[in-house]
Formats: structure tokens, C-alpha cells, sequence
């Protein structure tokens, strides 16, 4: 799309209307710009009124300075398929790129919360899904779509009633919920629902090795969704 200088508005959106106006508008600009606009856009979005404030607002600051190029794609998976929209971060000397999934839009967010009746989510990660709806590095399945959240917890919590034994019980297997996905099997940072820091809930690494090694404790590695996604930009 940014690739494209004829594109109008009207019939880009019948053609692949999931893309949002906004990156639709951002498409339009100079790469310098569509840099600037959308680590602002990071800026006002994601809360910062917290003790990892600046820790959170740094790291965001260093990535955008890493990111050498934003670029807005369409694509169509298959013929007759419907197009989606993508955000790419190329990083410098094109050593790495993250891909981001369109927002998250209010229905979105509702048919969470009702999936998950049992769980406050972070206020901090409720904040990032209006960034990107889905956000990964290179081979990284990422921060899970809020439409897979169900099918992704159901499907672990298959897994952990195989794995986990009664002496390691003393971890609520329901109310582990994971909302990052590693490109290995079975390999999450999930919200642990039972585990709080302040008003938010806390968040826990889970593999197969972390389980058979029986080291469940060492997995509570990020207080918040901020301190890890601090990390996670670091990760490079």
C-alpha cells in the first residue's frame, strides 16, 4: 500500500475493508513520517502512569529508533480469499522485522471479556490490542489474536492436563490463560489470573521443558504485560 501513490480511500476500503482509515492514511506519508506518527500513536496509547512507566516508554523510544522502515501491506492468501492488512517494522540493516495485526475494535474487546468472565485483564494489555491485534518478530507466532484467545486456551489446557501432575498442582491450571505464543510447541507467557501485582494481574513462562523440569516457580518472570513487552521489543 505505501508502495502505491493512485490509491483512493472509497474503493481501497469495499476491497479489504478490514484495513483501518487510519493506516490507510499512514500509508500516504513518507516512511520518515509513518515512523514518527505511529511511535506516537504507540506513545498515546499504551498507559504509562505506572512504576515501570519509564522503563516501558524508554524501550519504546529505542525500538522506533531501530526501525528503519513501516511498511503497510495487503494481501491475499488465496485466490478469491478476503485480503488482510499488515504493518511491518523493518528493523536497521535488516537484521530482524516485527509484524503487527490490525487494532483491536470494542466488539473485539467485549467477546473477550465475556470468553473470560473470570479474568481482569490487564489494563496495560487492553491498551496494546488497540495498537495490534496480534504482534510477533519474524518466525514468532506473538501476542495471540484476540479472536484465537479461546481456541488457544482450550487447546493449552488440554496440554497441561496431560502434563501437569497432582505435586504440581499447587498452580490453578485454569487460570492460566496465554496471550503469547512461541514458535515452539507449547512454549507460552500466559496471565496466571490467581497472581496479582498491585491491581494487575501478573504474567508466567510455560513450556514443556519448564514442566518436566518441575520449575513452575521460575516461570513468574514479568510482574506486568508492560515489563514484558519491554523485553520482548528488546529481543532483537
Amino acid at each position: 500500500m505505501h508502495e502505491e501513490g493512485d490509491l483512493e480511500w472509497g474503493s481501497f476500503s469495499q476491497l479489504v475493508p478490514v484495513c483501518p482509515r487510519g493506516w490507510f492514511e499512514l500509508s500516504r506519508l513518507p516512511a520518515a513520517d509513518r515512523i514518527e506518527f505511529t511511535q506516537a500513536f504507540w506513545l498515546a496509547k499504551l498507559p504509562f502512569a505506572t512504576d515501570q512507566a519509564y522503563e516501558l516508554e524508554k524501550r519504546v523510544s529505542d525500538f522506533f529508533a531501530e526501525v528503519d522502515e513501516i511498511g503497510i501491506f495487503a494481501t491475499q492468501p488465496t485466490e478469491g480469499a478476503f485480503f488482510e492488512v499488515h504493518m511491518i517494522y523493518g528493523l536497521r540493516d535488516d537484521r530482524a522485522f516485527f509484524h503487527g495485526s490490525p487494532p483491536a475494535n470494542p466488539e473485539n474487546i467485549v467477546t473477550l471479556s465475556k470468553q473470560f468472565g473470570h479474568v481482569n485483564f490487564p489494563s496495560d494489555y487492553l491498551a496494546f490490542l488497540e495498537i495490534h491485534d496480534g504482534f510477533n518478530k519474524y518466525i514468532d507466532a506473538g501476542v495471540i489474536k484476540t479472536r484465537d484467545m479461546a481456541r488457544v486456551y482450550h487447546q493449552f489446557q488440554e496440554f497441561l492436563s496431560k502434563k501437569l501432575d497432582s505435586t504440581q498442582m499447587m498452580i490453578h491450571p485454569p487460570s492460566i490463560i496465554p496471550f503469547y505464543e512461541c514458535a515452539e510447541l507449547n512454549c507460552c507467557q500466559c496471565f496466571y489470573a490467581d497472581c496479582y501485582t498491585g491491581e494487575e494481574i501478573s504474567n508466567l513462562f510455560f513450556s514443556e521443558r519448564v514442566i518436566d523440569q518441575n520449575d513452575l516457580g521460575q516461570g513468574m518472570t514479568f510482574p506486568t504485560f508492560s515489563q514484558w513487552l519491554a523485553s520482548y521489543l528488546e529481543e532483537v
